[in-house]
């Protein structure tokens, strides 16, 4: 195995290291950490100490991920999930049977309040925001300061709940990574408020005409960078209809440590839909219409 290219920022001191790339990866994955001073001394002997944390950290790495499936017609095609060989999902469409643990309900960030729809002792998943840094009607929207204020409140009003906090998008962001214009600024809301950080984010990623699944993947490894925590990649796929696009980015899911859910998008289309962009149906389902498997579905279920 050969670790993606350094993303660079992890420290100050292994730049044209040999073993650059490989102290980013185990930085990426939590097995190693550096000094205060944003040093990692990677010429330095390991101690004991050091050598007995790294292990300790690495058996702790998880690699083994949940494989989901984000789809609009749950209600429709209530069987697709055990087509795609999947154990969990969540739904665009009408609410998911709570009774159902692989069901996690999602609260998009405009003015109302899903949550309060919920039982106040609920203590399972709740995926909080759905791209609130695309405009609307793609995105929610949402000014990262608000959005800091309603995770506030929904900790308040749900304690026993886990939230996977952002849904940040890649549509607009990943040229550039504008992710600090939303991450960063909702960070520090957070640290404002005394609020405590999420200990895990959800993110999603289509590999489009201009964006590329190495340039998603890049983005993913700088959004983990500035959180530190764990992430369920709760959409992706690749509309342009490249398989080695898709390939690539559940090879990526599969060995990364932090990511602990991923969930490939998927809507059963005829072509007849007004909002149906021309060859969507033909490239983003994972199933037909017909409910034959596509070649990306087929992989899928590998």
């Amino acid at each position: 195995m050969t670790p993606e290219d350094p993303i660079g920022g992890w420290f100050n001191d292994i730049e044209g290291h040999w073993a650059a790339r490989w102290i980013e990866k185990l930085a990426e994955e939590g097995i190693v950490a550096g000094d205060p001073d944003g040093g990692y001394d990677p010429n330095d002997p390991v101690t004991r100490a050091q050598m007995a944390v790294m292990i300790y950290n690495a058996m702790m790495w998880n690699k083994e991920t949940s494989k989901g499936l984000a789809y609009v017609h749950q209600s429709e095609f209530p069987d697709d999930v055990g087509i795609l060989n999947c154990i969990w999902y969540y739904g665009w469409g009408p609410t998911g049977n709570l009774s159902d643990d692989k069901y996690v309900p999602m609260y998009r960030g405009g003015a109302d309040n899903p949550w309060l729809t919920l039982p106040e002792d609920y203590d399972g998943y709740i995926l909080l925001f759905n791209e609130p840094n695309n405009p609307e009607p793609y995105g929610a929207d949402l000014d990262p300061v608000d959005a800091a204020l309603k995770y506030q409140e929904a900790l308040a009003y749900h304690p026993n709940a886990k939230f996977i906090v952002g849904g940040v998008s890649a549509f607009c962001d990943v040229v550039g990574f504008y992710g600090y214009d939303w991450v960063v600024p909702f960070l520090a809301e957070l640290d404002s408020l005394e609020v405590e950080h999420p200990d895990t984010w959800h993110i999603h990623g289509y590999a489009e005409a201009w964006i590329t699944s190495d340039d998603l993947i890049e983005w993913w490894r700088k959004h983990r960078q500035l959180t530190g925590a764990d992430y369920w990649v709760t959409e992706c796929g690749a509309p342009n209809g490249s398989m080695e696009d898709f390939v690539k980015m559940i090879e990526f899911f599969k060995c990364t440590g932090w990511i602990k859910r991923y969930a490939a998008f998927t809507n059963r289309l005829s072509g007849d839909e007004p909002w149906c962009v021309p060859g969507w149906e033909l490239t983003v389902p994972l199933v037909h219409w017909d409910g034959g498997l596509t070649e990306m579905g087929e992989y899928y279920i590998g």
